[in-house]
């Protein structure tokens, strides 16, 4: 883990915010390391929504190889709206050259808060992510974005 890690976790709190059914969903393929055949490539997908309580837009990363990034989507997309606990770096929320539509304050999922966290009806917790899984989706939208190994 690179140094950057640690520094971008510290700075993060966590808020609540709410996905409507006006949401961007985008993804693009990225690598994270240089390695052969093809290992090292990676994917990231957005769910881009504005947020009426801080009158911002909010970019809710997922990576490939988060073990639950495959159901969040479609958990968020059969919900509206979607309420969920997440983990924001306050430099980025406070910093006025994020938050609108062309550069989205990046948010990493931490809970779904609807209904308890339940998901038709069942209590399986596919959106939770604990410590590791949000370690791993910031040094994944750090590689990313600002191209740091």
């Amino acid at each position: 883990m690179n140094e950057y890690v640690p520094r971008y976790i510290k700075e993060c709190i966590d808020i609540t915010v709410e996905i409507d059914k006006s949401y961007e969903f985008g993804s693009e393929v990225y690598t994270s390391a240089l390695r052969r055949r093809g290992k090292g490539i990676n994917s990231a997908y957005s769910l881009t929504f504005y947020n009426r309580e801080y009158q911002k837009y909010f970019s809710l990363m997922i990576f490939s190889g988060n073990t639950a990034y495959t159901h969040r989507s479609t958990v968020i997309s059969s919900l509206d709206p979607a309420i969920i606990r997440v983990k924001v770096n306050s430099r980025q929320l406070n910093d006025p050259v994020y938050g609108s539509k062309d550069n989205p304050v990046p948010v990493f999922g931490i809970d779904l808060l609807n209904e308890n966290g339940r998901y038709d009806g069942q209590m399986e917790r596919v959106f939770h992510a604990d410590e590791r899984e949000i370690q791993y989706s910031i040094e994944q939208y750090l590689k990313f974005r600002f191209k740091i190994s």
